[in-house]
């Protein structure tokens, strides 16, 4: 569920996605979880993402939310939501 997207769905098209945010220049995704919340098979990730160029350069920051599901003895992601923290450009 990215955000100004519509919903993403299914293996394919998440990779799909995810090559064309690389081939914009994203070099570096980091990912630093700040809390995880729940019990049973489903717990909750809530979290900061960083995208950065191949120098170094700060291209987006922002949160993020996963729900993990335990499903055959795995862990599997069931949702994923991220908005950024960059106000938009004005022209």
């Amino acid at each position: 569920m990215p955000a100004g997207s519509d919903l993403i769905r299914g293996t394919e098209a998440i990779a799909k996605f995810w090559q064309s945010v690389l081939s914009t220049g994203v070099a570096a995704i980091e990912l630093k979880t700040l809390d995880v919340y729940g019990q049973g098979t489903t717990v909750t990730e809530v979290g900061e993402y960083v995208l950065r160029a191949k120098a170094g350069k700060l291209l987006d920051r922002g949160k993020y939310i996963v729900i993990w599901r335990r499903q055959d003895g795995q862990w599997k992601l069931l949702r994923d939501m991220f908005s950024t923290n960059v106000p938009p450009r004005t022209s």
